[in-house]
């Protein structure tokens, strides 16, 4: 499996793609995020894969909700922070150290724009997928310990 993180804002040339009307729309240079707003999941799979030319066989679009839901039926995930965390635009304060995060804290966390480390999409991307590999540790240290899966899984939503 291999996990993908293109930012948001990059600017690549759109697939044609039906949208909420069921007109064609697409063809022109724009934000990577307006692919989803056009077409939803499928049209992103065509953007990745027409930027990229990997073919994507399996996707899970998880939203805000879906993301604490998952952190929380793990247990909360494991961070260390070299410094405290004071964001009062992501509502996050974190003590430095290491902690397991949960909740409204998670998402806060892997949001945090202005008060970690340069405030770049780059050094976000790089946050939250260190945040999704210490969740995947969890859970497979959970998974050899009898932990039952199914707690999880009625959360994900994939396939194509």
């Amino acid at each position: 499996a291999i996990g993908m993180s293109i930012p948001r804002d990059s600017l690549v040339t759109l697939p044609m793609c039906k949208n909420k009307l069921g007109e064609m729309q697409g063809g022109y240079t724009g934000r990577f995020n307006e692919a989803f707003d056009i077409g939803g999941p499928g049209c992103t799979i065509k953007a990745v894969e027409e930027l990229t030319g990997i073919y994507v066989d399996h996707f899970v679009v998880v939203d805000f909700n879906g993301f604490k839901k998952m952190v929380d039926a793990v247990g909360g995930v494991e961070v260390c922070l070299a410094e405290p965390v004071n964001d009062y635009h992501a509502r996050l304060n974190l003590p430095a150290g290491k902690q397991t995060i949960s909740g409204e804290d998670a998402l806060a966390f892997v949001r945090a724009r202005e008060s970690i480390g340069d405030g770049s999409d780059i050094q976000r991307i790089q946050r939250q997928q260190d945040f999704i590999s210490s969740m995947i540790r969890t859970t497979l240290s959970k998974l050899s310990c009898g932990w039952q899966f199914r707690k999880f899984s009625p959360m994900l939503v994939s396939g194509r």
